[in-house]
């Protein structure tokens, strides 16, 4: 037991011992009016942290500002609810930015998580973010080009092709080792 239930089973048998010594039955009851004095019960206050009232919907002032090429200054009302993850397609869409994984906000000197809502990062319905675009990634500029063969460069031998007929037709059986075979060496000339 903690002191506080201590504490608290003293002064619960000192009330009992009060209204009456003796033992009493299941049934028992004292009229209040009777009770001459209920000794020192002096319980403590207990404190109660208020809930805030729930939030309407609240509508956020986003200002968005890029400090690197492309350099832009944006204004958007969107809602509170909103995250940094539908601010970065709202950039997308409206043609700011290309890519929405080269974006990064920062709210001061801070990035801001894709999962961050506008109401948590506004103060009075108000935020200032920064747009950081980095760089797209040299896999972005890849696409564009025509790609590499993955296949090396030598000629497969026919006694290389029969080995691996061998190999297809002892677990495939057959009829389907040639299917196989003949859709892979399509595939690879």
């Amino acid at each position: 037991m903690s002191v506080n239930e201590i504490v608290f089973a003293q002064k619960y048998l000192d009330l009992i011992n009060i209204t009456s010594p003796k033992v009493l039955s299941d049934n028992y009851s004292v009229p209040i009016s009777s009770v001459k004095s209920p000794g020192d019960l002096s319980f403590r206050k207990l404190k109660v942290k208020a809930v805030p009232p729930p939030r309407g919907e609240v509508q956020v002032q986003v200002n968005l500002r890029s400090i690197k090429p492309p350099k832009f200054s944006v204004d958007y009302s969107l809602s509170g609810k909103a995250t940094i993850y539908s601010l970065k397609q709202k950039l997308v869409e409206d043609g700011q930015v290309a890519d929405k994984s080269t974006i990064k906000l920062m709210n001061k000197s801070k990035i801001a998580g894709d999962e961050a809502s506008l109401e948590d990062l506004a103060k009075d319905n108000k935020v200032s973010l920064v747009v950081m675009v980095s760089k797209e990634t040299a896999l972005n500029v890849q696409e564009d080009a025509e790609p590499q063969s993955e296949l090396p460069s030598r000629v497969i031998t026919s006694q290389s092709w029969t080995k691996i007929h061998q190999l297809l037709r002892d677990d495939l059986g057959e009829p389907e080792a040639s299917k196989v075979l003949d859709r892979w060496k399509t595939s690879s000339s």
